[in-house]
């Protein structure tokens, strides 16, 4: 060392702060929800061909026909033949659907690699535009917010719009008028299947994506 210089200073190594076992327990449990909304989005372009009910539809996508059904909302029931739905809320829930898909290129934006539900539908939040379908039929009171097994990209607006929607008492949230009974409390209360239509789209499905064992 030249005289009059400085000593030289080793430099000092920050000390690994300790994780202890729970906070790594909590840190393995959320990366898959923090990911699992992200990692297998895909969006998919298509074609109106029928609306079936105020949460659900039937696109040609990709060449194929495909029963989506509207990513966490639940409509009321609708009346089929001789099965009594939640009506005038039903019908009133498929024409709205219908006057905002009508004649429009349809967007659906998936979660997860071929999300379905118990009935072989497609999950997803779809769009007409730059509208989303499934927001405006929770904000005009046609609709209720179902959050599935884990939140979407666009849960917390769907549920900021039933939250205004019930503020303002619109629709099915009309406080002298309105629905006394969730679809899902309905469908419990009549042994009734979600939507009957859904046996003729599974059997499709089904031959398309097969059942694991």
């Amino acid at each position: 060392m030249k005289r009059g210089a400085c000593p030289r200073k080793e430099a000092s190594r920050p000390r690994p702060v300790p994780i202890s076992p729970i906070r790594l327990f909590l840190i393995c449990v959320s990366l898959p929800l923090v990911f699992s909304s992200t990692s297998y989005a895909k969006t998919l372009h298509g074609t109106l061909i029928r609306v079936c009910d105020g949460d659900t539809i039937l696109v040609r996508v990709q060449g194929r026909k495909e029963y989506v059904r509207l990513r966490e909302i639940d409509a009321p029931e609708i009346s089929r033949r001789k099965q009594a739905g939640q009506e005038p809320w039903g019908k009133k829930a498929r024409l709205f659907a219908l006057s905002l898909v009508k004649d429009r290129a349809i967007r659906l934006e998936v979660e997860e690699r071929d999300e379905r539900d118990t009935y072989r539908r497609l999950l997803a939040y779809v769009f007409a535009g730059e509208v989303l379908i499934n927001r405006e039929l929770i904000q005009s009171g046609n609709a209720f917010f179902s959050p599935g097994r884990f939140h979407g990209r666009h849960a917390s607006q769907l549920e900021r719009a039933e939250g205004a929607a019930r503020e303002k008492g619109v629709g099915v949230w009309d406080r002298k008028n309105g629905l006394r009974e969730s679809p899902r409390d309905f469908r419990i209360r009549t042994q009734r299947e979600e939507s009957l239509f859904s046996r003729f789209g599974s059997s499709e499905s089904k031959k398309r994506h097969p059942a694991k064992d």
